[in-house]
């Protein structure tokens, strides 16, 4: 009995001395991480680098070290890097919407290089997907997840949450000639029309828009069904 009672005292102890310790590795880890925005913000982005991986190295669960990480890595085109950090901090932090959305700009950059495009496309359309479930009502998120749908070849569910965009910020032009570029990629010149048309409410002086709706006008045209600008 007496030597339970030692054993559990003991393992107490160690317990607490852990609790203690990772509270001070953390509260180290934050110390280097802040120190690293600062000199970022002074453009040292070698000794930024130095302060978050020392920040990992006291915390290896410190989210914001990763983030940082990611950035740097993607500031020097390394979106594969980028892309393993900003993982790694979602992961940490799965409702935090700046690291799904990162997550997923590092992916859809790391596609137009691979030859895995269809793969790392998908895992930006779930990384988008995820932001927008942290945040339904980003615009960003449903934009993002819309052209990763369209670049994977489902025009339907590229345009299904690209009109979610759409409502999402009604003054979008992009979302608008995004929409239009799909239509009429599809052969379907009225609803691309329309769209152009809106891009132009929206920016009368955008050239691609008028340029892109004369062009459609004038297939209208030649089935009968143009409308004017």
């Amino acid at each position: 009995w007496a030597c339970a009672v030692v054993l559990a005292f003991a393992s107490g102890c160690a317990n607490g001395r852990k609790q203690m310790f990772g509270w001070a590795d953390r509260a180290v880890a934050k110390w280097y991480v802040d120190r690293g925005d600062n000199q970022m913000e002074a453009g040292d982005t070698t000794k930024a680098q130095k302060q978050f991986e020392s920040a990992l190295g006291r915390d290896e669960t410190c989210s914001r070290a990763h983030a940082r990480l990611g950035r740097l890595a993607s500031d020097r085109k390394d979106f594969e890097g980028a892309a393993e950090h900003y993982r790694a901090a979602m992961k940490l932090d799965p409702d935090n919407l700046d690291y799904a959305m990162n997550l997923g700009e590092a992916l859809g950059e790391l596609s137009a290089t691979s030859m895995d495009r269809p793969k790392h496309l998908l895992a930006a359309a779930r990384a988008f997907q995820h932001a927008r479930e942290i945040e339904p009502r980003s615009f960003a998120a449903a934009f993002r997840l819309g052209q990763c749908y369209r670049c994977l070849g489902e025009d339907q569910a590229a345009i299904a949450v690209l009109e979610e965009a759409a409502s999402l910020d009604p003054v979008s032009a992009d979302v608008q000639l995004e929409l239009a570029s799909i239509h009429e990629a599809r052969g379907d010149h009225r609803a691309a029309l329309a769209h152009y048309q809106k891009v132009l409410k929206l920016d009368p002086n955008d050239v691609n828009a008028h340029s892109r709706a004369a062009a459609v006008n004038m297939e209208l045209a030649r089935s009968g069904g143009a409308r004017g600008l």
